[in-house]
């Protein structure tokens, strides 16, 4: 009981899986990784955790370079039409 009552009030699963995989990705970072299992439940949520961990980083990455193209563009796009001193952007929904 006290177990769910903590995983609800920190943001539930979700979130505990979230932040196990923010470390996973800053102990490994770009690191190899040998992985075995033995079918069980602990070494399988490893395993899901190590391929959620390295998914979200290349998406992280994939954002990273993205926002870099979108600057280069206003930037150029900014000289073109000269005085601009703002830049504004926005998104539809949440970055995953």
């Amino acid at each position: 009981m006290k177990a769910d009552m903590a995983l609800s009030r920190h943001g539930g699963t979700s979130h505990m899986s979230v932040r196990c995989c923010e470390r996973v990705i800053a102990q490994i970072d770009k690191s190899k990784v040998v992985y075995g299992s033995s079918g069980g439940v602990d070494s399988s949520v490893v395993a899901v955790l190590l391929q959620r961990a390295r998914r979200n980083d290349r998406r992280r990455e994939e954002r990273k370079t993205i926002g870099a193209l979108f600057i280069a563009v206003f930037e150029a796009e900014a000289k073109k039409i000269g005085g601009a001193q703002f830049v504004a952007q926005g998104a539809l929904h949440p970055p995953t």
